[in-house]
C-alpha cells in the first residue's frame, strides 16, 4: 500500500488546525515511505508532518501565518521548543507571536512549562542550561509570561513554586542582552509580580536571589556602559530602572561606583553625565523616601491597594471578614485617598488603562466588570494602582 496523493497525507497527520495524533507504526512506515526523496508543497503540512515524524521543521516554514494556521494551540505549546529558528541564538519570534494570540485558548501553567522547557532545557537530572535568545524572542517571552501572571497567580492554593519558575524563566531570557527596552519589560515583570503575588513573595528565600538578579542586571550593564563611554545606552537604562525601586538604587551605586574606580581615567562626558545624573536632587530625595517614579506607581500605595483588594475577595469568608474589608475601605479612602471603584456585575466599555481583560477585547467594547479597580486620588491627578477584570459580553 502507498499513499499517492496529498489528500492521503493530510489524512495522516489531519488537517490545518486539528490536534495532533500519534500515529500508528505501520502509519509512520507508510508515511515515510510516501514522503521518502520529496517533500510536501504546502508548507502547513510540511510543518504537521515533521512534527508527526520527530524531524527537524525547515527554517521556511516557521513564520507566524504558517504556524498558526497548521496547530492548534495545545500542539504549539507542546511542540514550542522545535518550532524555533536553530541558529547561534534560538529565534522563537513567529511562535512566539502565535502563542501569545492564542494563550487564552491553553491552560497557563502548560504554557508556563513550554517557556520554562524553551529557556531553560535540562542537559542532565539536576543541570538546567539556559538557552541563548536573540532579543525579540526573549521580549516576546518577558511579554507573554507578563501577561500569563494574573491567570497563573489568582487560585493562592497553587503554591508559591510558580512566582520562582517565572523569575527564573525571566532571568535566563534577558541574560545576554543589554537593551534598555527588554531590562525594562523585566523590571515590569517584576512589578507585576509584586502587586499580583504580594510584596512578601519577592521577600521569601526561595525567589529572592532570581528578584534580586534581574534588578541589578541593568545596574550591571549601565556601569559597563558608562565605562565604554556610551553615554546614551547608560542615559536609557537610567530611564527604565525608574520601573522599579531596588533596580534604580542599585543603579545609582553602580553608577557612583564606577565614577569612584575610574576617576579621572572616565572621558569627559561620561563623567559630565554621572555627575548630573547623581546630583539630580529630585531622584535622591525619591530614593530616600521610598518612592517610585510616575510612571510606576507608588509603591507604598500599591501595597495598599493590593491589602484593600485581598480584604475585597476575602468579604464572604468568614463572620467578620465582611466587617474586615469594610474597615479596611475606610481606612483607606479616607487615610489615604485610596478608592475601590466599580460595581462587578456591571455593563461597562473597556479601557485598557483601567480593565485587565479575560480574553480578547477591544477598546470601547461593551464588557462585564467581574473584579472592581483600585485608584489613588493623588496631588497629581488619578492613578490606577491595580486594573478590574472584565470579561467579554460576547462570551
Amino acid at each position: 500500500m502507498t499513499l499517492s496523493e496529498q489528500q492521503d497525507v493530510r489524512e495522516l497527520v489531519g488537517y490545518p488546525r486539528q490536534p495532533l495524533r500519534k500515529l500508528k507504526r505501520n502509519e509512520r512506515q507508510l508515511l515515510k515511505k510516501t514522503l521518502a526523496g520529496t517533500t510536501t508543497s504546502e508548507p502547513t503540512i510540511a510543518v504537521r508532518v515533521a512534527l508527526t515524524l520527530n524531524a527537524p521543521v525547515a527554517p521556511s516554514s516557521l513564520n507566524t501565518g504558517v504556524i498558526d494556521l497548521a496547530l492548534a494551540p495545545e500542539d504549539v505549546v507542546k511542540h514550542l521548543d522545535r518550532l524555533v529558528v536553530p541558529t547561534r541564538l534560538i529565534d522563537a519570534t513567529a511562535v512566539l507571536e502565535v502563542l501569545h494570540k492564542k494563550s487564552q485558548s491553553v491552560r497557563a501553567p502548560r504554557v508556563l512549562s513550554a517557556l520554562r522547557k524553551l529557556v531553560l532545557p535540562k542537559r542532565g537530572p539536576r543541570q538546567l542550561v539556559p538557552v541563548a535568545l536573540t532579543q525579540e524572542s526573549a521580549h516576546s517571552v518577558v511579554r507573554l509570561i507578563t501577561s500569563l501572571m494574573p491567570r497563573l497567580l489568582k487560585r493562592r492554593s497553587i503554591g508559591s513554586s510558580l512566582p520562582v519558575s517565572m523569575a527564573e524563566i525571566v532571568s535566563a531570557a534577558i541574560s545576554d542582552h543589554s537593551s534598555a527596552t527588554l531590562l525594562g519589560s523585566a523590571l515590569v515583570f517584576l512589578r507585576e509580580l509584586e502587586r499580583n503575588a504580594g510584596w512578601a513573595a519577592l521577600d521569601s528565600v526561595a525567589i529572592q536571589p532570581t528578584v534580586r538578579k534581574i534588578a541589578e542586571f541593568p545596574g550591571m550593564v549601565g556601569a559597563a556602559a558608562l565605562a565604554a563611554n556610551d553615554i546614551r545606552a547608560a542615559d536609557e537604562l537610567a530611564k527604565c530602572v525608574r520601573l522599579f525601586q531596588p533596580a534604580e538604587q542599585f543603579f545609582r551605586t553602580q553608577i557612583a561606583e564606577t565614577v569612584d574606580k575610574r576617576g579621572p581615567s572616565l572621558p569627559i562626558a561620561g563623567r559630565n553625565w554621572a555627575s548630573s545624573y547623581l546630583s539630580d536632587e529630585g531622584a535622591k530625595a525619591d530614593a530616600e523616601l521610598g518612592r517610585q517614579d510616575a510612571l510606576s506607581g507608588d509603591a507604598p500605595h500599591e501595597r495598599l491597594a493590593l491589602m484593600l483588594m485581598n480584604a475585597w475577595e476575602a468579604r464572604n469568608d468568614g463572620k467578620n471578614s465582611d466587617h474586615a474589608y469594610a474597615v479596611a475601605e475606610d481606612v483607606c479612602r479616607v487615610g489615604f485617598d485610596v478608592h475601590i471603584m466599580g460595581k462587578p456585575g456591571s455593563l461597562v466599555e473597556f479601557d485598557p488603562d483601567v480593565h485587565e481583560p479575560f480574553g480578547v477585547i477591544g477598546r470601547g467594547d461593551q464588557c462585564r466588570l467581574v473584579r472592581p479597580w483600585i485608584e489613588w486620588h493623588s496631588p497629581d491627578g488619578i492613578r490606577v494602582l491595580m486594573r478590574g477584570r472584565v470579561t467579554s459580553e460576547k462570551s
